[in-house]
């Protein structure tokens, strides 16, 4: 939050929606993964949007990155991969963000 000219502290809740964005899903309590998704759902579709569709594909290559060392089959492998590739392939692009 540096651009922001402050830092985040407990009770500000971009510092802590950030925050809750960088874990992943199954290390949270589903009541705050829903909470999570209502929140992006309640920000401007130009700003949740695009965040809630990164949040699902950082998941579902933390989903992929799990099978490490635990010799999942090939088609397991191929499955979680290509559930993160489509899911990539199908975000919409969304105006107004910059690469």
């Amino acid at each position: 939050m540096a651009h922001r000219g402050r830092r985040g502290r407990k009770g500000n809740r971009e510092w802590e929606l950030r925050d809750r964005l960088t874990r992943s899903a199954a290390r949270m309590r589903g009541e705050h993964v829903d909470a999570l998704l209502d929140e992006l759902s309640n920000l401007p579709r130009v700003i949740g949007a695009p965040i809630t569709v990164a949040w699902n594909a950082k998941e579902d290559l933390l989903d992929l990155l799990a099978t490490a060392r635990t010799r999942p089959d090939r088609e397991q492998v191929r499955d979680l991969l290509y559930r993160f590739y489509r899911r990539c392939a199908d975000a919409p692009t969304f105006p107004n963000c910059s690469a």
